[in-house]
């Protein structure tokens, strides 16, 4: 949560950091110069983005936003969408073998890894992919 300050969004008080979208994501919770960080490198551990994103470690500003591959290959973006390998930046497909056992491959078909991500690549002899509910 925040609160307009001189024509910006600024958190005015740590009870701002701890109701914030950013607190239940990366663990966001100490108040320092208006932004909220991160409490230390235990509570990036035990965040959303960790589990979710493989995002468990902080970064130079004090925010959890960076990875390893071993991070990402706990999360559920591996196992759901095989984003198995920290690129630099993210949680990525690097290689087709990312993909492999990920959600994506075995119920949609998304088996060859492309610029980050699972993809499908249709073969003469496969049938189409499942179309998504609506």
């Amino acid at each position: 949560m925040c609160r307009f300050y001189v024509d910006q969004c600024v958190a005015m008080r740590e009870e701002d950091c701890r109701m914030s979208t950013g607190r239940r994501k990366y663990s966001n919770c100490l108040l320092r110069r208006g932004y909220c960080f991160s409490s230390g490198a235990a509570a990036c551990r035990q965040s959303e983005g960790c589990r979710k994103e493989g995002r468990c470690s902080l970064n130079v500003d004090g925010v959890c936003d960076e990875g390893t591959d071993e991070d990402c290959r706990r999360s559920t973006d591996c196992s759901e969408k095989g984003l198995c390998r920290w690129d630099g930046h993210t949680c990525s497909a690097l290689q087709d073998t990312d993909c492999a056992a990920a959600q994506a491959c075995v119920k949609e078909k998304r088996c060859t890894a492309r610029d980050g991500q699972c993809v499908y690549i249709p073969r003469e002899q496969d049938p189409p992919p499942p179309t998504p509910a609506c």
